[in-house]
This record gives C-alpha cells, structure tokens and sequence, in this order.
C-alpha cells in the first residue's frame, strides 16, 4: 500500500545510500567530506519527520493493543498524605500541585523521578501537612503569577495564597500566607469557575447564571469585581472548558453546550447545541497527537460520550452499540489519549489516530475504582483512590518516532 507522506521516500533512500558511499570513502581515504555533517543533519530530520507520519499507519496495521493501560504503584515520601476527596486542584508547575479538599483543607504535593537499581524510572509523590486556615471548601483556583494563587470558596469567600517558592512547600521550608480578599459580587457561594485571562474568571452564579468576575489590584491590595452587564443566563452548570484565547464552553447537566466568545469584559454565546436524551457529568476538551484542543468531549450516565467539534457543527456518539458501561464522571486527555472513568470501577481508554477518536476495546481496565484522573505526561496519568492513595496510569503507545524505531521489524 502506497503510504501519502510528505517526505519523497525514493529520494529518501538515494539520499541515504550517497551519504553511506561518502562514509566509505572516508574509511578510505581517512579524509571526510566539507558537507558530510551537515548532509547528516538534513537527513536526520528527513527521517524524524517521515517515522512521524508513518506512527499512524503503524497503529491502524498493528490494531489496538490488549495491554495498553496498566496502573503502578507510586512511592509515597514523608508522613503526610490526602484525606477526604478532591474538590479542586490546580497544576501549577511540571511537578506541583494545589488541591482543595471536602475537610476544607488545602494541601500541596510534588510528583518526581528516580531510578531504582534497574534502571527502571519510578515515580514518587510528598504531600505538604494540610492548611486549614479556611473554613469553607475551595471551588476553584486562579493563578495571578508565580507567587500568588487567587482562591474561591463555595461559601462566597475570596483569598489570596502566596508564597516566595511554593516548591518549598511540601518539604516544610516554605512560608505561606493566607489572606481574605474584599469581594465586590454579591455572591453567597462559587460554584463552577474558569480563568478566562489573567485577570477575568467565568463563574457560575447561584446555579441561575453565568457571571464575569475581574480580579482588581490597587495600592497592592486585590479585590474582586463582578461585571452585572456580562452576565448569561446558563442553569444547572456542570464544566467549563478553555477552547481559544478568546473561547471557551460550558455544559449543563440537562445536555446543552454554550460556546462562548469573551470581548474585553463581555460574554457572548456564540452557538449552542442540545445532546438528546443525555444527563452529562462533565466536559473536557480533547487534545490531539501536537497538543492542541481539537474537539470536545461529554460524559454521562448510562455510559453516554460524544465527541463535539469546537465549533457545534459536528457531533460524533461514540456508545458502540452500548459498550462503555456505568456513569460515565470524569476524563482526562494528553497528546492523543484520554482516559475515562466510570463508577462501575472500569476505566476506558480513547485514542486518535488519523484525526478520529476511537475507543480502545481491546484494553479495558476492570475493577479499578478511582474518584480522580490527572493529567501527569504524554503517556502517564494520576489515579487517586478513594483513600487518597495516588498511582500513575502508563498508556502503552507508539507516539514518537524513537518509539517506533526500537520496535522489532517482525510483529
């Protein structure tokens, strides 16, 4: 089958074979050639590119692999860990996270790397005690640069958290404070929350509407507005996903999907749609093999997922005949993967190749009750069980060209 590549794989081969003769001439001669090296550069690259856009083919040849998810244990350093069950976390680094929990405490932990005597990579988790100085449950989190995070409390509450290196914080050296901030919105909770810009936060107002806040710094001291003019009203808010600069989605539990345009401190909706017969847990967007948000995805009960093109037009149900089973309640997705999690204890696995999402059938995790899934790598995720207790998901893929290089020529 002739593959369509963008790299002349004739040429590509001629190319390779001149470059062999001028090394073997240089065996010769001991003498190599002006343009050998960079020659080899350009080569080098050709071969990259061309691996790259033969990953693809190589999935649909080969075909869905039957052990391309598997859980592994994570180390757990120091005597502190999670209690409770997640509420909010923000990532806010490589390696950092913040997380609000259902006791109202907040807690940082570090994710790092080491290798064990062979040479296998381990992952290890530490965990910071819990601060308890807020006595409400934190609905979401706003970074305002790298030391100070803005939070919202379900009771109305605003604070600031800042800290000289937070990085210092779960080996107990770091200094942090906690501040309560004036909030100017008339708001008795925070519900669902989104950073819109660095400055502007979508919030659902009194499960009734949505709402723009702003986040004002004079003489120092913040303080949170609310723009009443900018105000939608969107019921029963279960997610809000960042789709552009400018855009983003909401989704409510009764199955409508708001695309939003914000415009300085106004919002728009710029399209919405209706998936029938579809009680949705939440929304995320989906990333592709470079990274990008492409599409969107919804979960629901009675294992209901669609997946939705950013702009409305197109709506894909991916059920299959009814083989994702339980509700559906939380996703996660990275470079070309998303996992899935059901509360049935399965946990599925999609996958894009070609620009189509499909679920993997062949590779199904049973069994496996989790309350969380974490974006951790390309091709590892964080699980969190329902003592707190964390361990990666690994997804066995072929996603780069190394990858496919070191596979053995015969299957």
């Amino acid at each position: 089958m002739k593959l369509n590549l963008s790299v002349d794989e004739e040429g590509f081969k001629k190319q390779v074979k001149d470059l062999r003769q001028k090394l073997n001439k240089t065996q010769e001669t001991g003498i190599l050639e002006d343009d050998f090296e960079k020659c080899l550069e350009v080569l080098s690259a050709k071969e990259e590119k061309l691996l790259t856009e033969m990953i693809p083919h190589y999935r649909a040849y080969a075909g869905n692999s039957k052990d391309a998810i598997k859980t592994e244990f994570i180390t757990r350093l120091g005597a502190y860990g999670f209690e409770g069950f997640l509420q909010s976390v923000l990532r806010f680094s490589e390696d950092m996270f913040i997380t609000g929990s259902t006791d109202c405490a907040l807690r940082f932990f570090q994710i790092s790397k080491r290798t064990d005597p062979f040479g296998k990579e381990r992952i290890q988790e530490e965990w910071s005690p819990p601060f308890k100085d807020i006595k409400e449950r934190i609905s979401a989190f706003h970074r305002l640069n790298k030391n100070e995070i803005m939070l919202f409390g379900n009771k109305g509450g605003g604070y600031l958290l800042s800290c000289s290196n937070f990085k210092q914080i779960p080996n107990g050296s770091g200094e942090m404070h906690i501040k309560k901030i004036e909030t100017e919105t008339g708001m008795s909770w925070f519900g669902q929350c989104l950073s819109v810009s660095d400055n502007l936060i979508a919030a659902e107002r009194e499960q009734e509407e949505l709402v723009l806040l702003e986040v004002v710094k004079e003489k120092e001291e913040y303080r949170l507005i609310l723009h009443k003019d900018a105000s939608l009203p969107i019921s029963n808010i279960i997610g809000m996903e960042k789709t552009g600069a400018d855009n983003f989605t909401v989704g409510t539990k009764t199955g409508e999907i708001y695309f939003i345009k914000q415009i300085y401190n106004n919002l728009s909706i710029v399209n919405k749609i209706k998936i029938p017969d579809c009680e949705i847990r939440k929304i995320h967007c989906l990333k592709n093999e470079k990274g990008q948000k492409d599409t969107l995805l919804t979960i629901g009960n009675n294992g209901k997922l669609h997946i939705i093109s950013l702009d409305g037009a197109d709506i894909n149900i991916l059920d299959e005949g009814s083989f994702l089973k339980g509700n559906l309640f939380d996703a996660e997705s990275s470079k070309g993967t998303a996992v899935i999690l059901s509360e049935d204890g399965i946990i599925y696995l999609l996958e894009e190749n070609f620009g189509k999402w499909h679920i993997n059938k062949e590779s199904i995790m049973e069994g496996a009750f989790f309350t969380d899934v974490l974006k951790l790598y390309p091709s590892k995720y964080l699980l969190m069980g329902v003592e707190g207790e964390l361990c990666t998901l690994n997804i066995n893929r072929i996603d780069t060209p190394e990858a496919l290089w070191d596979l053995p020529l015969y299957l």
